[in-house]
């Protein structure tokens, strides 16, 4: 049945995979005394969005400020340039149609599996990440920013994005580079030297050994 193979999950999964969910966890640590939102930039299937949710009701099931919002085009990679961004190419990471839909609809039944359930703590931006985001500080100028997790693959969101966020990121915020220093997708890479600090102090979270990873603590 569905609900055994869910339980045989270790059976099933990857090192690799079960390494990002560590990954994933080990940075939700890190911003447990940091109030603000969690945006996630390219969910694409949502993987990252349910993971993220899971810490949330483990780590701080009565956080009902703790908002989780997930941004993607789910038509795939829009745009990108050859200077930038290295192999990445127009459509990659495309979802079936209408997927965000359905995902909406997932996420709308663990939102109602949650202690707090009177308060929607997710939300979905399908479309372009840049305009959605300016779009969301524009109506709560109050916004605060814990955690962002970058996983777009291009240059020009990417700095846009980052550059948007700036401001509304406090003390102890983290920005996640999924593809940091990359030698084939190197879009994010450049955004980050392109936007953050000249002392560019990135780092690899030593409990887990991802490939290409890389947090910026504010």
């Amino acid at each position: 049945s569905s609900s055994e193979l869910i339980e045989s999950l270790p059976l099933f999964i990857s090192n690799y995979h079960f390494n990002r969910i560590l990954f994933l966890y080990e940075c939700y640590k890190m911003i447990l005394e940091v109030p603000g939102e969690i945006h996630l930039f390219g969910v694409r299937f949502g993987r990252g969005m349910a993971t993220v949710d899971n810490f949330r009701g483990l780590l701080e099931p009565l956080n009902g400020s703790r908002l989780i919002v997930g941004y993607d085009t789910f038509e795939g990679i829009l745009d990108g340039d050859r200077e930038h961004d290295g192999d990445v190419q127009k459509g990659e990471l495309a979802t079936p149609t209408d997927y965000s839909g359905y995902l909406n609809e997932v996420l709308t039944v663990r939102n109602e599996l949650l202690p707090m359930r009177h308060i929607k703590q997710f939300a979905l931006e399908p479309g372009d990440a840049v305009s959605n985001l300016e779009r969301r500080l524009s109506d709560n100028p109050a916004t605060c920013i814990a955690m962002a997790h970058l996983d777009m693959n291009v240059f020009s969101a990417t700095e846009q994005v980052i550059k948007l966020m700036k401001p509304h990121l406090v003390k102890g915020s983290l920005l996640i580079f999924d593809e940091f220093g990359h030698p084939n997708i190197t879009g994010p890479t450049l955004a980050a030297r392109a936007t953050l600090e000249e002392e560019l102090s990135l780092k690899r979270v030593a409990r887990v050994n991802t490939s290409w990873a890389a947090v910026y603590t504010v």
